[in-house]
């Protein structure tokens, strides 16, 4: 899945640095809950701490594979550095620039917003047919230890 992703990206790079730079931070933000869902259907664990543990390895793993390793492994060694015959946009280093200023904006800012839980209190409580149902739609958005952790260390 992260090989796949990863040649994505780089072709989306190769059309747009920016269309790349938001799939790498929307791939950031969405693989954690894939995450999230496999551990917890296939791991058994004793404890939240262990949990917080094997997320936070998973995570972190996959972030660093999605926005550094993939990319240095599937671009072209030779142009780290932007000369005036290589293309300045497609280099190494405003590749990484780029995609760090994406992701210091992007996933702080699809977290702030928090377009589902807005979409639950705001469109979809309102119209439900129960008070119970209703309470539902205003619990809170749950979050991991695990994945505020990783979103610091990436």
């Amino acid at each position: 899945m992260i090989i796949s992703v990863g040649l994505l990206v780089n072709e989306l790079l190769k059309y747009n640095i920016i269309i790349g730079v938001l799939a790498i931070s929307l791939c950031n933000v969405e693989l954690p809950k894939l995450i999230k869902a496999a551990t917890m259907l296939t791991e058994r664990h004793d404890d939240v701490g262990s949990v917080e543990i094997s997320l936070f390895l998973k995570s972190t793993m996959v972030r660093w594979a999605n926005t550094a390793i993939l990319i240095f492994a599937l671009n072209d060694t030779s142009n780290t550095i932007s000369n005036g015959d290589v293309d300045s946009s497609r280099n190494l280093l405003a590749e990484v620039f780029t995609i760090f200023i994406g992701e210091i904006t992007t996933s702080p800012i699809l977290k702030y917003l928090d377009i589902v839980g807005n979409i639950n209190r705001h469109i979809l409580a309102p119209r439900s047919l129960s008070q119970s149902k209703m309470m539902t739609y205003f619990s809170g958005t749950p979050y991991y230890v695990a994945e505020r952790y990783a979103v610091s260390i990436s």
